[in-house]
């Protein structure tokens, strides 16, 4: 009888172990998910406003050659920021 009530303690105990990581991983899935949506708003929201404040520069300047300019120090400073 005790051999019994220990498989079904062990039963039990496994199947709350189980039970709690599939909460955890929900918890978990749903935290990140959140974070990842909240990153995406705002670099969307930074990407608006960046290229409104471009507009503006670009169209205030008069000319193409320091809209060209800009993108290129864009460029470089991209480029450099991979070679680190």
């Amino acid at each position: 009888m005790d051999s019994d009530l220990e498989e079904k303690i062990d039963t039990l105990i496994q199947k709350a172990c189980k039970d709690l990581k599939t909460r955890i991983m929900r918890e978990v899935s749903k935290s990140l998910n959140k974070t990842l949506k909240d990153q995406a708003r705002e670099l969307k929201s930074n990407a608006s406003s960046s290229k409104s404040k471009k507009q503006v520069t670009s169209s205030s300047g008069g000319g193409r050659t320091k809209g060209k300019k800009s993108s290129r120090n864009k460029n470089d400073s991209d480029s450099d920021y991979y070679d680190e």
